[in-house]
């Protein structure tokens, strides 16, 4: 019998999260991916990396975000096929100025 190995990582996405933040932050999990695939017979996937981007609408990093979601890359290299993206983006909240007096 295989073993099942997944592996969890978040992201908390902010306002200065900046792209080298976000290289910095997944890499690791990412060629956690790469062992774990290439430890694997080929098509018989029993591991994945689960990447969670919590709040991914709040960050200017968003070119990176597009490669990593919708080209299933990372810097101009696919994705391992275990690797599983996640993304919330939660609501923007409204600002209330009240003025004093």
């Amino acid at each position: 019998q295989a073993a099942v190995h997944d592996c969890f990582v978040a992201l908390n996405v902010h306002s200065a999260l900046t792209p080298q933040d976000v290289r910095k932050s997944i890499a690791p999990a990412l060629a956690t991916a790469c062992t774990l695939a290439a430890a694997e017979p080929p098509g018989h996937s029993t591991s994945s990396v689960i990447l969670f981007l919590d709040e991914m609408n709040t960050s200017s990093c968003m070119g990176v975000f597009k490669e990593l979601i919708l080209d299933r890359s990372f810097d101009g290299v696919p994705l391992p096929g275990n690797v599983v993206i996640i993304a919330a983006c939660n609501p923007a909240r409204s600002l209330t100025i009240q003025s004093a007096g």
